[in-house]
C-alpha cells in the first residue's frame, strides 16, 4: 500500500483541518475587503494591502492544509508568528504598521488571539502526530 492510500484512510489532523477552514475564511475576507470598498461586513475597515495580506495568508493556509500535516503545522507556526507580531506592533501603536494596514486596536487584539489559537493548533497537532508516531513505532516487530 502506498503512502497516499494510507493517508486517505487517516483522519484529518487538527492542523490540516484548521488550515483548510482558516484558509477559506481568509480568502473570503481578502475578497470582501477588495470588493467592498474596504469595509468587511460593517465590522472592520481595511485597505488593499491588508486585503492582499488576507488573500496571501488564505492561499498559503489552504495550500498547506491540502498538502499534508507537516506543511499545515508549519503554516500554523508561520501565521502565528506573523499575525502575533502584527497584533503586538498594532497594540504598541507602531505607526508604520497601523497606518500601512489600517490596523486598529480591535484588529490588533484579534490578531494576537489568532496567534495564540495558531500556536495551540500547531502544538496540539505536533503532540498528536508525535503520539501517533510513537504508537506506530511500538507496534512494529523487533
Amino acid at each position: 500500500m502506498n503512502a497516499s492510500a494510507r493517508d486517505e484512510t487517516q483522519p484529518v489532523s487538527v492542523a490540516r483541518w484548521s488550515s483548510r477552514v482558516l484558509g477559506i475564511v481568509f480568502i473570503l475576507l481578502g475578497i470582501l475587503g477588495l470588493t467592498s470598498g474596504g469595509t468587511i461586513m460593517d465590522v472592520a475597515t481595511v485597505n488593499a494591502l491588508h486585503s492582499a495580506l488576507h488573500l496571501v495568508t488564505g492561499v498559503g493556509l489552504l495550500a498547506a492544509g491540502v498538502s499534508g500535516e507537516g506543511p499545515a503545522r508549519a503554516a500554523s507556526w508561520l501565521a502565528a508568528g506573523l499575525y502575533g507580531l502584527l497584533g503586538l506592533l498594532g497594540l504598541a501603536g507602531v505607526a508604520a504598521v497601523t497606518s500601512a494596514l489600517r490596523l486598529d486596536a480591535a484588529l490588533s487584539w484579534l490578531y494576537v488571539i489568532l496567534a495564540i489559537v495558531w500556536i495551540a493548533v500547531a502544538g496540539v497537532s505536533q503532540t498528536l502526530a508525535h503520539g501517533r508516531y510513537r504508537a506506530r513505532a511500538s507496534r512494529r516487530p523487533a
